[in-house]
């Protein structure tokens, strides 16, 4: 395996721990806000509704990255995706007070998109050429 591709693995795992953590851990104290939401909630899906789509995005970002280091772009993207769908229906069926939503799925899936996009195309955003510069600026 090539020295990227251990890097990918080790970031992967990093991720996977920094989301099981955040995502996998029961919030008894949240049961009543929980108990409101329905699944098929998009956008207003409580108080925090912007927030939470903010994070789940953000939470998504370095799976992506990491799993598009030793996989191709389409496996990155499909693994995001079933690790989300996991993520979700484990908080749905046995985590008190987590909140399983189909804005989460579809936020964390745009997360650890974002995140193979990233890996793919870090050096034409760090590293612009002048008109590509001038693109982004605008």
């Amino acid at each position: 395996m090539r020295q990227r591709s251990w890097w990918g693995v080790a970031l992967t795992g990093v991720a996977v721990t920094l989301i099981a953590w955040f995502t996998l851990r029961p919030s008894p104290e949240d049961i009543h806000k929980v108990a409101q939401t329905d699944f098929l909630c998009l956008y207003a899906c409580g108080d925090q509704a912007l927030r939470d789509a903010v994070l789940n995005i953000v939470l998504f970002v370095p799976l992506g990255f990491a799993l598009a280091w030793w996989l191709p772009g389409w496996a990155a993207i499909l693994l995001c995706i079933a690790a989300t769908c996991g993520i979700e229906y484990v908080q749905w069926g046995w985590l008190a007070g987590r909140d399983a939503s189909l804005r989460d799925l579809l936020t964390n899936a745009l997360g650890g998109a974002a995140g193979v996009g990233l890996a793919h195309g870090w050096r034409r955003v760090l590293l612009p050429t002048a008109p590509a510069a001038a693109r982004l600026a605008t």
